[in-house]
């Protein structure tokens, strides 16, 4: 009886430090609390079985003082031997009382423990529903953010898309403007030159004249 309750205790501490609840555990400790649960009422019925050949026991050491005293109301030379057989019985009664009383007080014990236990099993259930419900929102919440970022992701590799694409229109446009510069430049250049001989001609020209 002490190592089931010590058993129990044990368990429940236990199962008070772990993060997730494990089914085939818990399906294990349903099964050990049925054994013990069995082993418990193996012993109070031993126990009850007991007390009742006690009280057997009891009742005829009753009805065994009742025939001494009758005997020594007929015969007062046996009352030295009766008053020891008296004792004698009054002896074992009281040693079976204090042995029952010695088991009430067990008994009582053993059931606060139980109490205390189930209080504390209780408890425990009712955090780990809590623990499930947290975990529950936790994994709603994981997967509501991993859905947000496959849709940023999607939508990064769009962006990423049409900058490629506009990259490639802005090459081709930067090209074209070089391409048109060079061209600009050598006309640029062409047109100095005759800008150059036009004005030394005319130059020379003007200088005839005067």
């Amino acid at each position: 009886m002490r190592y089931y309750l010590l058993t129990m205790l044990v368990w429940s501490f236990g199962w008070s430090a772990q993060a997730k609840v494990n089914v085939e555990q818990k399906v294990q400790q349903l099964k050990e609390n049925r054994e013990n649960s069995q082993a418990n009422y193996d012993q109070y019925k031993k126990n009850h079985d007991i007390s009742k050949q006690n009280v057997i026991t009891a009742t005829q050491a009753v009805k065994d003082l009742r025939a001494l005293k009758k005997k020594l109301s007929l015969n007062n030379n046996s009352v030295v031997k009766n008053k020891q057989a008296l004792e004698k019985n009054r002896t074992q009664i009281l040693a079976f009382k204090a042995e029952e009383a010695k088991k009430q007080e067990l008994e009582k014990k053993q059931l606060e423990d139980l109490k205390v236990l189930m209080e504390k099993l209780q408890s425990n259930i009712s955090q780990r529903e809590k623990n499930i419900q947290a975990y529950n929102e936790k994994i709603n919440q994981i997967d509501l953010e991993k859905g947000e970022w496959d849709l940023q992701k999607s939508q990064m590799k769009e962006l990423e898309a049409k900058i490629a694409q506009k990259e490639e229109l802005a090459k081709g446009e930067r090209l074209k403007w070089i391409k048109k510069k060079n061209e600009y430049r050598q006309e640029a250049i062409k047109w100095s030159k005759q800008a150059s001989h036009s004005d030394k001609q005319y130059n020379e020209l003007k200088a005839l004249q005067d």
